[in-house]
């Protein structure tokens, strides 16, 4: 749709969720997460009229959270393992990386044994730094990373939730939701330096707001 809400065109229409949609850099394509062909989620990339939909992933476990890198060659996303039975806590998930057309898969790390849970990732607009969520911590905390996975910083550090981060469009400043301010019942917009300093809260109201996004310019 246009940016004022005006002219809402459907560009999907699987009897199944279709969402985290996400443009390519030249706006081109739209690369997504979908359950219309398996019980789990799989990535998908479609031309930005919805037309040439190919399935990226083929995986036992459920991907999400696609973002195109800054060059628009690279896909990154999040594959969730599957609850298994017994298990102690809740199922862990990886960011990886893979080329636009399935290809050459590659785990995003900097935990050799594993033992965190990481999502929502976010290339900086130069393409050398990974954000990403993660609760690393006792509660899911922003971080970032070099985009091959090493040298991961705490950005935030609160009782609160904090997720779906997203960069400005210069790299300098750092968009995203919490509920630090909402006794975990409410969800607001923050902003925060790239360093993680400066933290501002934008919105307060009785809703949930999620999923903040700079616009190009």
């Amino acid at each position: 749709m246009n940016i004022d809400g005006s002219n809402v065109v459907q560009v999907t229409s699987s009897p199944y969720a279709d969402y985290h949609p996400r443009f390519s850099p030249d706006d081109s394509k739209i690369v997504f997460a979908s359950s219309r062909d398996s019980d789990k989620s799989e990535i998908y990339l479609m031309n930005a009229d919805g037309t040439d939909v190919i399935r990226l992933t083929n995986n036992e476990v459920s991907d999400y959270d696609p973002c195109f890198s800054p060059d628009g060659l690279k896909i990154f996303y999040t594959s969730k393992e599957e609850e298994q039975e017994y298990q102690v806590g809740p199922p862990k998930s990886h960011i990886f990386m893979m080329n636009t057309d399935g290809s050459d898969t590659v785990k995003i790390k900097d935990d050799p044994n594993g033992n965190y849970s990481d999502y929502d990732p976010v290339i900086s607009p130069d393409g050398t730094k990974l954000l990403f969520s993660s609760p690393r911590t006792y509660n899911d905390e922003i971080y970032i990373m070099d985009v091959e996975g090493l040298l991961s910083t705490n950005l935030t550090n609160t009782e609160g939730w904090d997720g779906r981060p997203c960069f400005s469009p210069d790299g300098s400043k750092i968009a995203f939701s919490s509920d630090r301010d909402g006794n975990g019942v409410t969800t607001d917009i923050y902003i925060m330096n790239s360093d993680g300093k400066n933290i501002v809260q934008l919105t307060k109201n009785a809703g949930n707001n999620y999923y903040p996004r700079f616009s190009s310019k």
